[in-house]
């Protein structure tokens, strides 16, 4: 018997999920009664539903039109631990670090979970550097270093405590609703 995807209940809304449990756009019932704040974390968006999101983001910040490491413009990669925007090149040297430093995915290329594009609405390069310069962190290390620095594990419970906030919960909601 061919698999057919289970309806989700999501909020008083059904959606359809495909066999990996990624939620597609063409699933999304009438867009008039239905709201992204009902669509639970552990569902992984497509990719069209996110590159709206990240298109929104680097509007509002000069800082993440440009990679996070080096001089590099419109970087389409993330490290979603540090909320940070970085190139295609620099995102290779941070899947070389390992998962447990720093977790790549392609602003493009990549379904996500609602948490972690809030990593994202929380963070940005913007504020990745600020709190690394206020804590008098030094920038010109290697990448390594730079990454796995004491500064750098603060600022990732930092950034998952932000998160998880009302504000974010809400801003990335209003993102993904428009």
């Amino acid at each position: 018997q061919e698999w057919r995807p289970e309806p989700v209940v999501a909020s008083s809304h059904p959606c359809l999920l495909t066999a990996e449990g990624d939620l597609q756009p063409s699933h999304l019932p009438n867009k008039a009664s239905f709201t992204m704040s009902a669509i639970s974390d552990s569902v992984k968006l497509d990719e069209k539903v996110c590159i709206p999101v990240f298109k929104s983001l680097q509007t509002e910040s000069l800082a993440d039109r440009k990679c996070f490491d080096c001089p590099n413009k419109n970087p389409t990669w993330t490290s979603i631990p540090f909320g940070v925007y970085v190139c295609i090149d620099c995102s290779a040297r941070h899947r070389r670090m390992g998962v447990h430093i720093s977790f790549v995915k392609s602003t493009t290329l990549d379904k996500w979970r609602k948490d972690q594009l809030r990593m994202m609405v929380a963070g940005g390069n913007a504020n990745a550097l600020n709190f690394f310069r206020e804590r008098g962190a030094r920038m010109d290390v290697d990448r390594k270093s730079k990454f796995t620095s004491k500064t750098a594990n603060l600022y990732k419970k930092h950034l998952k405590r932000q998160a998880g906030t009302q504000e974010v919960r809400e801003k990335l909601d209003r993102i993904l609703d428009a």
